[in-house]
């Protein structure tokens, strides 16, 4: 089956050019976030070769093939030879890597939150009080201050990332109050930073009683860009204690959404929305590929970080499966971003080699594990060891790993070691295959070029004893190349995910 090559000037624009007849070492690739690049030589006069090299924005170039796309993406790169014209193009899973983006999804950091000062804000006398933000939010009354009620106002501010894409809705926390009559604590937004607009959003009157309680407040402010926590004293002195009299807030949540929980489907649909309204050629404004790993991210800030990046971070922390999945983002057909579980949506291939080379060795395994933590004191402590015997008889010596665990539990040290244990106790092979056909499950012969990133393939003709450990005859696919002039695809394997890693990004997020 002959390729189409083709290049518009836009995506669904008007052909430019059809170098299908002519096109020279044509090769395509894809790679675990989608169609990823491709090169061709294209013999012309020289007077011909300008009419491409010199037109301007990114033409859309399209392989393809019985009306199946091959690959497809924007022409970036275009190089005058003596032989005519070398053009190299990229998926459009670049898109994502061209605009910077900055906003605030979900946080429970203290540390973000400051003491203020009457720069901030006329009237704040932040300095009368004791107050601190080591795990809390935290402010109260000094002994022997004069206070003067709306004058004297201890008062602790956030203000979310400058120039970010999105505005505060809601705030959660659990409160302590022992304040006398006549005092007040606040929960108030602002508009345009701490000096801004404001608006008095949630308010408890001191009742020279302790209580608590909990709340979950929806911000009525649309703008709100910016907190803070204060305490109005009524005008008196106070002739207490310090500390005696204060207002604490714990278990606290900032979201810029409604919703209970922030997904990382939600994340990529803003991603996706961002860059389409920045460059709308270059990736599509339909999100019917994401889908939701309903794993809630707790803390999530992000400044000045491309979609791409940030999509790598939701992946990694897979999903609420038992165990977690392992999750992918990429780019195929008409530019349409995807979220799902790795290799769902991928195609089962069985294939001849016709070269493979593979590599193994010891070096990376370790199949005696311990962890190394902290208590509470901060004192070094070691989790008795774990091994794998079966691992240990394969491989005829024990190894041993020594892991980090940057925890003060013993349990999670417990944890955190038996997933080492797991990703280390086998070495992973490194391995490239070519080879010519792909057959189906039910023995039909398909093109190379129809093998993609995520796709399982068998090898059929490696010696049946081969040992399952060993994940070379049956592997998800990594990486492809196709050759079109020789119709040789080039595959090769994926490393499996270390579940320590997932487990380490999630025990990160807090979750």
């Amino acid at each position: 089956m002959s390729l189409f090559v083709g290049i518009y000037d836009s995506p669904g624009g008007h052909l430019i050019a059809d170098y299908s007849p002519i096109a020279r070492d044509l090769v395509f690739s894809t790679n675990e976030h989608g169609f990823a690049d491709l090169s061709f030589r294209v013999p012309l006069r020289l007077s011909e070769t300008f009419r491409l090299y010199d037109r301007p924005g990114l033409p859309h170039v399209v392989v393809a093939a019985g009306g199946a796309i091959a690959w497809e993406g924007r022409l970036e790169d275009a190089s005058i030879t003596d032989g005519g014209l070398y053009l190299k193009a990229l998926g459009y899973q670049r898109a994502l890597s061209d605009i910077p983006y900055t906003a605030l999804w979900s946080t429970t950091s203290y540390a973000d939150w400051r003491a203020m000062t009457a720069d901030d804000r006329p009237n704040t006398r932040t300095e009368k009080f004791e107050v601190d933000n080591n795990n809390r939010l935290y402010i109260a009354l000094k002994k022997n201050e004069t206070y003067t009620t709306a004058t004297h106002i201890g008062r602790l501010g956030f203000v979310a990332p400058a120039g970010g894409v999105r505005y505060l809705k809601t705030v959660s926390f659990d409160y302590k109050i022992y304040l006398n009559t006549g005092y007040t604590f606040a929960l108030v937004s602002t508009s345009g930073g701490l000096g801004g607009s404001q608006t008095a959003e949630f308010s408890v009157l001191g009742s020279g009683a302790l209580f608590g309680g909990s709340a979950n407040v929806t911000l009525t402010n649309s703008a709100a860009d910016s907190l803070r926590v204060e305490i109005n004293p009524a005008t008196n002195t106070y002739t207490g204690e310090t500390g005696d009299r204060y207002i604490k807030i714990t278990n606290l949540r900032i979201k810029t959404t409604t919703s209970a929980a922030v997904y990382a489907d939600e994340i990529a649909r803003a991603l996706v929305e961002y860059t389409h309204a920045a460059n709308s050629a270059q990736i599509a404004s339909e999100t019917v590929l994401i889908e939701s790993p309903a794993l809630d991210m707790t803390d999530e800030i992000y400044l000045d970080r491309y979609p791409s990046d940030i999509l790598n971070t939701l992946i990694a922390l897979g999903d609420n499966a038992a165990p977690p999945r392992r999750w992918e983002w990429g780019v195929y057909e008409n530019r349409l971003l995807h979220l799902r579980p790795r290799g769902s949506a991928g195609r089962v291939w069985f294939v001849d080699a016709v070269s493979l080379e593979v590599e193994r060795t010891i070096d990376s395994v370790r199949n005696s594990v311990y962890a190394v933590y902290q208590d509470r004191n901060n004192v070094p402590q070691r989790t008795p060891l774990a091994a794998d015997e079966d691992s240990v008889t394969q491989y005829g010596a024990t190894r041993r790993a020594a892991i980090s665990a940057q925890t003060t539990s013993a349990t999670q040290a417990g944890v955190i070691r038996d997933t080492a244990l797991s990703d280390l106790k086998n070495p992973t092979p490194r391995a490239t295959l070519r080879f010519n056909m792909l057959y189906d499950a039910a023995g039909a012969r398909w093109p190379g070029w129809l093998c993609r990133s995520g796709d399982t393939i068998t090898i059929r003709n490696l010696p049946p004893t081969l040992n399952d450990d060993a994940r070379v005859r049956t592997f998800t696919v990594a990486e492809t190349r196709y050759e079109a002039d020789t119709r040789t695809l080039q595959v090769t394997p994926e490393s499996p995910l270390p579940r320590l890693d997932v487990l380490l990004a999630r025990l990160g997020e807090k979750i």
